[in-house]
This record gives C-alpha cells, structure tokens and sequence, in this order.
C-alpha cells in the first residue's frame, strides 16, 4: 500500500514538474528583463589550504577588506578537517583542534557582519570510494557519518561563540552520475537525513547547506526528480548548485535548463536555493590531461554570461571562488577581475540616475 502511493505520488509530481518544466521553456524564450541593480557576489567559498596556515592577521583583514568592496556578506569556509589516505582523522591521534586561523576568520566575520557557514570533514578518497559498490558505499557513508558528528559536536561551542557562525556545510558534493541507481540513491538520502538531523539537533537555529552539480548524465527532468527526491526526503535547509561552466561539465547553451531543473525541485521541496558561479577555467589535470589540477581566473564577460543566467533564478549569487581568483593578492588576472566586478558593482542604471 505504501509502496503505491509512493509510486502514485512520485508520478503526480513528475507530472506537475513537466507542467513548470514548460513555463520555464517559456519564460526563457522571452528577452530578459533589465536588472533592477548591478550584478555582484554576496558569497564565496573559502579552502584552509595549508599555505594559508602561514598568513598573518594582516593578510586575512586584507582579505575581508576585499569581500567588503565586492560586497560579499556570506562565506563558506569549504571545511574545517581535511581527511586523506596518509592521516588519521581529522589531524593526527587523539580528538581534532580547532585550527588557529579559523578562530582569526571567525573574529573578522562577527566585524565584518559576514555570516559565516562552516564545513565539516573533506574526505580527499570521497570520489573514489562513492563509486564503489553499494555494500563499500553504505559501510563508508555510516562513517563517514560519524566522522562529521563527531567533528561538529567538537567545534559547535566554539563555532556558537561567535554570531557570524549561521550554519554548517556538508563538504559531501553531489553529481549525477554516483547515485543513479535506486539502492545508492537511499543510501544517499539515508546519510543526509542522519548528518543533517543531528546537525540540526545540536544547533537547532543554524542552517544546513549542500551543494551539487551536474555532468548532463541526467536529463533535466531526471535531474529536477532527482534532486526533488533528495531535498523533500532531507532536512537540508539551502542548496547550492555549482553552475560547472569553468570544470566545462556544462556549457553556456545548457546551464539554463539544468540550473531550472534543480531550482524547480528546490521551489517544490520548500528549500533555498542559490547558484555558484565558478570564476575559473581549468587548464590542468582530468579530465584534460593527467598533470594535476590547475584553474586561472576566467574572462569577464564569461563570468558575465554565467552571472546573467544565475540571476533567473537565483536570489543570491555565489562565486568560487573570490579567495583564489577575485582579489588583488592572487596574480595580474584575478587583480584584473577584483577591479572589473568593483566598477561594475558600482555602475548607475539609467532608472537609477537623477
């Protein structure tokens, strides 16, 4: 009987999505409306990369001297542990510490008056081992489970001090390619449900925050019914889609639907969402080649192109990321970007002039 309504349900759904899937075609075939003011960044993501273990205090205050000019008011710290092959969870024997430039971020956030959203464990094998069969899978999730509880329950008191912290992020991203069948697909579903629930028992005022993207594996109605099943199953709070443009995982011409696609499941499940517009291109490492990962900061007017497209549908925009590709401190292009996005958040409308 559950099982039939479950399947009775589903087909509603997919039917009433079709329907929206429709209007959007629609609305997209309009010419867009001008904005009502400039285009900007009001997130980023940020990376604990062991080089910025070294900076000094001067060096962050610089840093949020930048997001103040680009008016960024939201930070993603992408995680606070990182895990791999060579090391113990999450920094060596005994409990985890809470790393010293994070309490230096947390103290310039509350000044700054960004909000401030803190990654659990970033597991570098995460890619690997999801791929593996669904028995590897679920026996890897249950502990990897444990693993961000444990990490969380640690850092929250600390994290709670501060009245920048809003919330955690679940380093975990989610493609369309691993979790395409029924039985990974719960497992899926099942971890996010516990991660997200303890999270939200331990600080019931914070939010939860996912992010994901696609590879076109799917087609975007399966994309919508995909992430549909996901947000209505889960008590995740925002989503996050990563627009993928600058990893060429989509291009230009198919970003609108798939950002429609994940933005309609979203709308239906009663959850945030929001689009990460990526400020690179990757020129290193796969699937281009096998040297490792390289990216530079991308063309304006392809981060315009990106901008434009996110904006349909998505009330804030997100950059990944400013840290690395956006401010004067990070090469001649990225000081480039910084001073293009500057003049161009300050650009008067013809509405707006007097």
């Amino acid at each position: 009987m559950v099982r039939r309504f479950y399947r009775i349900t589903a087909i509603f759904i997919l039917l009433f999505l079709a329907s929206a899937c429709d209007w959007a075609d629609e609305r997209q075939s309009r010419p867009d409306p001008p904005p009502t003011k400039p285009l900007h960044f009001s997130g980023t993501f940020l990376q604990l990369v062991e080089s910025r273990s070294q900076w000094t205090l001067t060096q962050w205050a610089r840093l949020f001297c930048y997001f103040r000019t680009l008016g960024v008011r939201k930070l993603i710290i992408q995680w606070s542990a990182f895990n791999d092959q060579n090391s113990t969870f999450p920094y060596g024997p005994g409990l985890p510490a809470i790393r010293p430039e994070l309490k230096t971020i947390l103290e310039l956030a509350d000044q700054y008056k960004i909000k401030l959203y803190v990654g659990l464990n970033y597991d570098a094998g995460y890619w690997k081992r999801i791929g593996l069969d669904a028995h590897s899978v679920k026996t890897y999730l249950q502990n990897l489970n444990e693993k961000n509880v444990q990490l969380a329950r640690i850092s929250a008191p600390f994290l709670q001090s501060h009245h920048s912290f809003s919330g955690w992020y679940l380093t975990d991203e989610i493609d369309d390619v691993n979790w395409n069948t029924k039985e990974k697909r719960e497992l899926l579903v099942n971890y996010l449900q516990s991660l997200s629930g303890q999270l939200h028992q331990l600080t019931p005022d914070k939010k939860v925050v996912l992010s994901g993207f696609s590879n076109a594996a799917l087609s975007p109605e399966q994309m919508m019914a995909f992430w549909y099943e996901i947000l209505s199953r889960t008590p995740v709070d925002i989503v996050l889609f990563q627009d993928g443009v600058g990893v060429h995982k989509l291009t230009l011409a198919q970003l609108p639907v798939y950002v429609d696609a994940v933005h309609w499941a979203a709308e239906f499940a009663h959850k945030k969402f929001d689009v990460i517009v990526e400020v690179f291109q990757q020129i290193a490492g796969a699937p281009i080649n096998n040297q490792p990962f390289k990216a530079v900061p991308a063309p304006p007017d392809r981060i315009l192109k990106q901008m434009k497209i996110a904006a349909l549908y998505s009330p804030e925009l997100w950059a990944f990321s400013i840290p690395d590709y956006m401010t004067p401190d990070a090469g001649d292009d990225a000081r480039h970007l910084f001073g293009y996005f500057h003049a161009q958040r300050n650009l008067k409308r013809p509405a707006d002039r007097r």
